[in-house]
């Protein structure tokens, strides 16, 4: 399709996590969780938990690997 797959990684741990959503169109419901999740790595991102995982871990997001995905999403 020649679009580029946009990724989001958190963390820079030594143990790597690769997780995508959406590999079919009508799937939106895992990306949008996501980016719930990467909300909740702002939002407490100076407490201690998120600090101690995200050292320990590298967490690689594709959060919608079909790429027609959002033009066949009608909500």
């Amino acid at each position: 399709m020649g679009e580029p797959i946009h990724r989001i990684t958190v963390g820079n741990g030594k143990i790597k996590i690769f997780a995508w959503s959406q590999m079919h169109g009508n799937e939106s419901t895992t990306t949008k969780a996501v980016f719930d999740i990467l909300k909740s790595f702002r939002i407490f991102a100076n407490e201690e938990y998120i600090e101690s995982l995200l050292k320990e871990l590298q967490i690689c997001f594709v959060p919608c690997s079909i790429q027609m995905a959002p033009e066949l999403i009608q909500e």
